[in-house]
């Protein structure tokens, strides 16, 4: 059986943040994933999701992450211009 999701166009730059209603800025997302995005981060800029994003990994770790474990991570927003310049940044 095909289970059939709902779409929604999710803008890369908010459109509060003069983002575009032109292809380069909109991604086709679930729905649901999409209401989950703006529940945990708004309309934040990248800089303020990675920090949002640390502050959730930070308490992953603490709270729920069996002790015997640690979730090793490093967040970081780079413009995509800076991307040639410090490919040392990017990691996949």
């Amino acid at each position: 059986m095909i289970k059939l999701v709902k779409l929604d166009r999710h803008h890369r730059k908010a459109r509060s943040n003069k983002g575009k209603n032109e292809p380069r800025n909109i991604s086709i997302v679930p729905r649901y994933m999409h209401i989950a995005f703006h529940q945990m981060f708004g309309v934040m800029q990248p800089d303020d999701i990675a920090t949002q994003l640390t502050k959730i990994l930070d308490s992953l770790n603490e709270t729920w992450v069996d002790s015997d474990f640690k979730l090793i991570y490093k967040i970081i927003a780079v413009k995509r211009e800076k991307w040639k310049k410090r490919s040392a940044w990017y990691v996949k």
